[in-house]
């Protein structure tokens, strides 16, 4: 991947930000390469935030570079999803945290209506969606199904295995607190 010098040999920015390779990343950025480069409507925040969290520390750097090189949080790709939906439907907590403080809207709905909060509970990513409803999701949100973050965790729950309760129990838990009040400390 890389010639004798070091450097990310001929790769695309999106491929250097895959594989981790935040050395090449900042020399890129520092060289002028764009932030929101993209392929597909895939942005380079959307490809480290969809890491689960396999470079540790680096990931977070990863994320920092773009972010003080102006990456856009708010930025959609050809579905109407942000990189926290793409973070939060994977469980990545650093990222969702990071993305968070960064001022992504954390209610933005994609083209079929879902939120982050609907794709954290469909991962039933229980401390994700803690994380989210702080930050002021909200539950009350419908996807173009009608369905409701809730909704899509009761339904898997019917489906599958019962450790889903956990995700409900947040959920129902805001649910039923009045608008803009913080959920309970776990």
């Amino acid at each position: 991947m890389t010639d004798e010098s070091g450097r990310a040999k001929d790769l695309h920015i999106n491929t250097v930000v895959f594989f981790g390779e935040l050395a090449e990343l900042r020399r890129r950025l520092a060289a002028g390469a764009d932030p929101n480069d993209d392929i597909d409507g895939h942005t380079l925040l959307m490809v480290v935030a969809e890491e689960s969290g396999d470079y540790g520390d680096t990931e977070v750097a990863i994320m920092e570079a773009l972010l003080a090189a102006g990456a856009d949080v708010q930025r959609v790709d050809r579905t109407g999803r942000t990189a926290l939906h793409g973070a939060a439907g994977i469980g990545n907590e650093a990222a969702v945290v990071r993305l968070l403080e960064a001022g992504c809207d954390p209610n933005q709905q994609a083209f079929d209506g879902s939120t982050p909060l609907h794709d954290a509970a469909r991962g039933v990513w229980v401390r994700t969606i803690e994380l989210l409803l702080a930050a002021g999701s909200r539950v009350d949100l419908d996807d173009e199904t009608g369905a409701t973050p809730l909704d899509v965790a009761e339904g898997l729950a019917k489906v599958h295995e019962p450790e889903k309760s956990d995700a409900i129990q947040v959920l129902r838990g805001t649910a039923a607190r009045p608008s803009g009040e913080s959920p309970p400390d776990r």
